[in-house]
C-alpha cells in the first residue's frame, strides 16, 4: 500500500504544482454555499487598507542567462524591488522582489506597463513576461512594457526552502487515507512539516500570502512611476489579480483574469471540483478518443482505466492524464499513454517536487487559508472514501495528494493576511475581463460563472475549446478569444457579454 499511496501522491503534485492546479473551487451547492456565510463572521478582516510604502524608482540592468530570451524584436531587462517583509511595518525586513521588462524594438503609442502571472501559487514568473511578449502579435506587444516577476518566496525573490527532501519523501509515502488510521498519520506527519517550516522561518513565515504578494505589486507600479498597470493572470494569478483590483482598483487600467480561481472558499470544494471536471472533461476525451485511429484500443476507455487504477494506481502516471488532459492539442498524445497504459506498458515513476517547488507551494497556500477553511481530519478521511466513487479516474489522487493536500496546513501558524470574504470583489476597479473555457479540467466554468458574480464589472468571454489557460493556445491566432483578449488590452473594448468562441478559435 505504501508503494502504491506514494504513486498516487507524486501524481497528484503534477496536477498541482508542476502543472499549476492552484486554485479553490466556487460553492458546490447549497450546503458550501452556507458554510461560506457562517465562516464569514469568524474569519479575521482580510483586506486591511494597503499601508503606504514608497519604493526606490527601478534601476534597469542586464539579466543574467537563466532568464528567457525574447527573440530579436525584444530588449530584456531585469532590476530587483525592495519591499518591506511586512506592510504594516514598512520601516522593517526587507526583502527584493526579482522583476523583468521585455520591450519591443519598435514600441509605439505606449499603454505602460503590462504585469504577467503564470499561475502557481509558488511559480516563478521572472520569464513569463518574455516569453508571452514573444508569443502576442507585434500589434499588442509593441504597445506595453511587459513586466514579469518572481513571486516574493519564489524563484529569485527570496526563494523558500523549509520542506526538505526527507519531508518530501515522508508525506509521498503516507498510506491510502482510506486505510484504518491513515488519516491521523497523515495530519501528524503535514503538522511536523508545517512546525519545521515554522522553525525555520520564524515570525516571517506569516507574510508570504496573496495580499502580501499583490501588495508587492503596487510597489512594483510605484517603482516603474506608472500611474496604472494593465495585468494578465492565469489560473492562480486570476485570484492575484482579483486581489490587487480589490486592494488598488484605482491603478488598474485593464485585467484580463485567464481560468479563474477563488482561494476565498474551503479547500475541500477546490480539491473536490477538480477532480468532477476532470471526469466530465474525460469523458469527452473518451469520446473524441473513439472517432480516432486508436479506437479499438481504446474502447469502453473509461471503465477499463477506473479497473485499472482501481488495482494499481502505478499502472497509470494520473499526473501525465491530467497535464495531456488540460491541453486539447495534447489529446492526440494522451490517446496514445492511455492506449499504451491498457497494453500493460507501466509508465516511468512520477518525479517529485523540487524541496523549492513545495516549500514555495505550501507556504503561500497555507498563508491564504484561515483556520476556517482547512480540511478537518475527519472530513479528509470522508472525502477519501466517498471521491472515488463519484471520480472513478481522479478521485483517489485528489483526495491523497500532498502537494497541496487536504491536511497539508495541520499546525501551519495563523497567517497575517489570509484569503476571506470579499476580498475579490473589486469595487471601484474598472470593467475586468474575465477569460474560461466550457471544458477546463482545472479550473471548471461554473468557477468562472460564480467568479464574474462576485467581482464587480467582470465580463465573461467563454471558449469551446477544451483546456486550461485559453489566451494564446488556439490555434488561430487572431481567433474569436485571442482577438477578445487582446481588444480589450490595447484599445479597452470589452466583449458582448455572453461571448463563447468557437473551438477553433
Amino acid at each position: 500500500m505504501r508503494r502504491t499511496a506514494r504513486a498516487l501522491r507524486w501524481a497528484a503534485l503534477g496536477t498541482a504544482a508542476a502543472l499549476g492546479m492552484a486554485a479553490c473551487a466556487a460553492p458546490s451547492g447549497q450546503q458550501a454555499g452556507q458554510r461560506r456565510h457562517e465562516q464569514a463572521s469568524a474569519q479575521a478582516p482580510s483586506s486591511p487598507p494597503p499601508a503606504p510604502f514608497e519604493p526606490a524608482p527601478v534601476v534597469w540592468g542586464p539579466c543574467d542567462g537563466g532568464v528567457a530570451r525574447p527573440g530579436e524584436r525584444f530588449e530584456l531587462a531585469c532590476a530587483e524591488v525592495v519591499v518591506p517583509l511586512d506592510y504594516d511595518r514598512p520601516d522593517g525586513k526587507k526583502i527584493a522582489i526579482a522583476i523583468s521588462r521585455t520591450r519591443a524594438k519598435a514600441a509605439h503609442d505606449p499603454l505602460g506597463p503590462l504585469l504577467m502571472n503564470p499561475g502557481g501559487p509558488g511559480s516563478p514568473g521572472l520569464s513569463t513576461g518574455p516569453i508571452l511578449a514573444g508569443e502576442m502579435p507585434a500589434a499588442v506587444a509593441e504597445r506595453f512594457d511587459v513586466i514579469g516577476f518572481d513571486p516574493r518566496g519564489v524563484g529569485r525573490s527570496g526563494q523558500l526552502n523549509c520542506v526538505d527532501a526527507t519531508a518530501i519523501d515522508t508525506l509521498a509515502g503516507l498510506p491510502d487515507l482510506r486505510g484504518a488510521g491513515a488519516p491521523a498519520r497523515a495530519e501528524a506527519a503535514q503538522r511536523a512539516v508545517s512546525q519545521a517550516c515554522a522553525a525555520a522561518l520564524g515570525p516571517a513565515l506569516a507574510f508570504y500570502s496573496t495580499v502580501d504578494t499583490a501588495r508587492d505589486m503596487e510597489s512594483i507600479r510605484r517603482a516603474l512611476a506608472a500611474p496604472k498597470i494593465s495585468y494578465l493572470g492565469f489560473s492562480y494569478g486570476t485570484f492575484l489579480g482579483a486581489v490587487y483590483a480589490h486592494l488598488y482598483p484605482g491603478a488598474v487600467r485593464a485585467m484580463v483574469l485567464d481560468s479563474p480561481v477563488d482561494f476565498t472558499r474551503p479547500r475541500a470544494e477546490f480539491f473536490e471540483g477538480v477532480a468532477s471536471s476532470s471526469e466530465e472533461v474525460f469523458d469527452q476525451f473518451a469520446a473524441w478518443a473513439a472517432r480516432g485511429p486508436d479506437a479499438a484500443r481504446l474502447r469502453d476507455l473509461r471503465p477499463r482505466l477506473a479497473a485499472l487504477i482501481a488495482r494499481d494506481a502505478r499502472a497509470v502516471d494520473v499526473r501525465d492524464v491530467f497535464g495531456k488532459l488540460r491541453r486539447y492539442e495534447q489529446w492526440p498524445r494522451l490517446a496514445d499513454v492511455l492506449a499504451s497504459a491498457l497494453d500493460g506498458q507501466r509508465p516511468p515513476p512520477p518525479k517529485p517536487p523540487s524541496p523549492q517547488g513545495a516549500s514555495a507551494l505550501r507556504t503561500v497556500w497555507c498563508d491564504d487559508q484561515p483556520p476556517a477553511l482547512r480540511v478537518r481530519t475527519d472530513e479528509a478521511a470522508r472525502f477519501a472514501r466517498e471521491w472515488p466513487e463519484r471520480s472513478p479516474i481522479f478521485g483517489a489522487s485528489f483526495a491523497n495528494q500532498s502537494f497541496p493536500g487536504l491536511l497539508d496546513c495541520a499546525g501551519w501558524p495563523e497567517p497575517a493576511h489570509p484569503a476571506g470574504p470579499g476580498l475579490i470583489s473589486g469595487t471601484g476597479a474598472p470593467p475586468l475581463l474575465v477569460v474560461s473555457g466550457l471544458h477546463d479540467p482545472n479550473t471548471p466554468h461554473r468557477w468562472a460563472q460564480a467568479f464574474v458574480a462576485e467581482v464587480d464589472s467582470a465580463v465573461l468571454l467563454s471558449t469551446q475549446r477544451p483546456g486550461h489557460a485559453q489566451y494564446l493556445g488556439q490555434s488561430a491566432a487572431r481567433g474569436c478569444l485571442n482577438r477578445g483578449v487582446e481588444d480589450y488590452l490595447t484599445e479597452l473594448r470589452l466583449p458582448a457579454e455572453g461571448t463563447v468562441c468557437p473551438i477553433d478559435g
